[in-house]
């Protein structure tokens, strides 16, 4: 009997621990953020903003018109991120890459005049490569151009953001960040895209402007939840000791 009931004991406190709330992880942050544009020099050229007649963003001077875009790491950096953007007008919440109407293909590489729209965008994966996934570009057009979403790799304490597209066959070139006509694009190439679209083109870098950064909650065990265990503990001491006297 006394062996049965200490088995007993022991399933009781297997039970109610596995009943307990989860501890979520104490690394992730919530962040809010506008996106700097600047050349190469280090000056500042304007916050991305929404272009309502165009795919890709649009240079603005003033931070109430830039997007606003929700990202969480596991701590301060992190490499395949989705940006989510606050208010979306364009019926896509995430901000991700588009091939471009031009392109030749999905593929971007140096010596390749292929580029990308920076585009809302249906989610993909992390590491992903290009989807036919609803996008704002193709929505609009009309043609099937495919996309990624998890391509932002960021540093909250640089204070940098930059993306990195995924080709067909999986590899992963360089993206670089270019300007034309005050839109911003991305691509393989930019003197490449240059020869082939000829308007004055501007390499360019992206940094953030952190609005805020919002640690998640660690969910601890609830008082209900702390007596039980508690119970249940002294319940196991109480057995410990009852086996020890039976065994005298």
């Amino acid at each position: 009997m006394r062996l049965n009931r200490a088995f007993s004991g022991l399933s009781l406190s297997v039970l109610v621990l596995g009943a307990l709330p989860t501890i979520a992880s104490a690394g992730l942050i919530d962040y809010r953020a506008v996106i700097i544009v600047e050349d190469t020099g280090g000056t500042s050229q304007g916050y991305l903003a929404t272009d309502p007649n165009y795919w890709t963003p649009l240079l603005t001077p003033d931070v109430s018109s830039a997007l606003v875009l929700d990202f969480t790491l596991n701590g301060t950096s992190g490499s395949a991120i989705n940006l989510t953007i606050e208010n979306p007008t364009q019926g896509f919440a995430d901000l991700g890459l588009v091939v471009g109407r031009d392109s030749t293909s999905s593929d971007i590489a140096s010596g390749s005049f292929n580029y990308l729209y920076i585009d809302p965008t249906d989610a993909t994966a992390p590491g992903a490569t290009p989807q036919s996934v609803s996008n704002y570009f193709a929505n609009s057009s009309g043609l099937d151009k495919q996309g990624e979403s998890a391509v932002w790799n960021i540093d909250a304490t640089a204070l940098t953001i930059n993306p990195a597209w995924i080709n067909t066959d999986g590899s992963m070139p360089t993206t670089e960040v270019f300007i034309q006509s005050n839109h911003v694009y991305a691509g393989g190439d930019s003197d490449a895209f240059h020869s082939r679209f000829p308007a004055p083109v501007t390499d360019a870098t992206l940094h953030l402007d952190i609005l805020s950064a919002v640690p998640e909650q660690v969910n601890a065990p609830e008082p209900a939840s702390l007596s039980l265990m508690f119970g249940v503990f002294g319940i196991g001491m109480l057995w410990r000791a009852r086996r020890s006297n039976s065994l005298l």
